[in-house]
């Protein structure tokens, strides 16, 4: 059962965790999404490109060693320069090294 909605997945920056991405992809397929796999060490510019060839309505961002926050700034600038002013996008993992106040990561985002 297809949902309509298409999602662009991956692994950002330097990082190459492969089994969290698959387990993602699984889930969002049975929940009815087309989810298009950039796989890992995959830098903005492929996701930007990939929500643009599919017409993504979601760009959801993995990362787990601790560098995700460094690798992702400036990426909703890029996504806006793109034409992607409306997709929404999701950043998980273990973005940072160390504790940082949340509210401060979310504000930089």
């Amino acid at each position: 059962m297809q949902n309509g909605k298409t999602v662009v997945i991956g692994v950002i920056g330097a990082d190459c965790h492969a089994v969290g991405n698959k387990i993602i992809e699984h889930a969002l397929k049975e929940e009815g999404f087309n989810v298009v796999n950039i796989g890992v060490l995959s830098p903005q510019e492929d996701f930007i490109n990939a929500a643009i060839e599919t017409n993504a309505d979601a760009i959801l961002v993995s990362s787990l060693y601790g560098h995700g926050e460094i690798d992702c700034r400036g990426f909703r600038e890029k996504c806006n320069e793109a034409g992607l002013k409306d997709i929404i996008l999701y950043v998980g993992g273990n973005l940072v090294v160390g504790k940082q106040d949340w509210k401060e990561v979310e504000k930089d985002s």
